[in-house]
């Protein structure tokens, strides 16, 4: 039996099948193992010696792995490289998370706002409007503080030589009643942001709004911005956050897992 393009079923799968398992030897490379011998990639990658071998050629032939002449390990190549520049370039923060936004704006009603640590404040970068949108609280571009609000996510996943050098050199403004402004509290407020995996926040920079917000990973698997729903402080009553986290924590994770974001490897 022929396809459209006149070949065989069987060609067709033979050909599939071929792609998978030049994936499958792609993807054994990672971080924390740049240089692979060839037995090391035939037991990751599940597949015979002669079959990785005539891949792993082909690759090389084509620039996507090298072999060190001199180990014989092998390694990807520039032609990976020039490929993963140009998917960067089209596969933005803001892009990306974009679809994921406007959906949690619809859903729930309130701001769906994306969120970067820029030295020690917090800037936005996206932002969704809803229909209850508070538009003296946050708007594309602003920057605020990292203690209060959405900015401790960012802080609390910092790490703790940021934070150390934040705290010496921070003076805490109290905007509202609700700001914490004692280094030991917020402290504590950190590590527990960082048990629960979200933030939630209610009146600390301005009174009338609150917020929960969630962590974006990206492929080195280090947190590079926050997504966030908020809205005026009325509307997040326990019933609503709990609404809320369940959706921003399932967007967070389909939004990293598009930054390449692997939790298992």
């Amino acid at each position: 039996m022929k396809n459209k393009q006149g070949a065989s079923t069987s060609e067709s799968k033979d050909s599939v099948r071929a792609v998978d398992r030049m994936v499958d030897i792609l993807q054994v490379f990672s971080f924390e193992s740049q240089e692979l011998p060839l037995a090391q990639i035939c037991v990751q990658a599940n597949l015979p010696k002669t079959t990785t071998y005539r891949i792993l050629t082909t690759l090389e032939k084509r620039n996507m792995v090298v072999q060190d002449p001199q180990t014989g390990k092998y390694r990807l190549g520039y032609e990976i490289i020039k490929m993963g520049s140009i998917a960067h370039a089209g596969n933005s923060l803001q892009r990306v998370a974009h679809a994921d936004m406007e959906r949690l704006s619809r859903e729930t009603q309130q701001t769906c706002n994306l969120y970067i640590r820029d030295g020690f404040e917090r800037r936005c970068v996206g932002q969704v409007e809803g229909t209850e949108y508070v538009k003296r609280f946050s708007y594309l571009g602003a920057r605020h503080p990292l203690y209060c609000g959405a900015g401790k996510l960012l802080l609390a996943y910092a790490g703790r030589e940021v934070q150390e050098q934040y705290f010496a050199v921070t003076k805490f403004e109290k905007y509202t009643d609700n700001t914490v402004t004692d280094p030991e509290r917020l402290r504590e407020e950190l590590e527990q942001i960082l048990k629960d995996g979200y933030s939630v926040t209610k009146g600390e920079r301005d009174p009338s709004t609150a917020m929960v917000s969630a962590p974006l990973y990206d492929y080195t698997r280090q947190v590079v911005a926050s997504i966030t729903i908020s809205g005026p402080v009325y509307l997040f009553a326990d019933e609503n956050v709990a609404l809320y986290r369940t959706k921003l924590l399932e967007a967070a994770k389909n939004i990293s897992l598009k930054l390449g974001y692997d939790s298992v490897n």
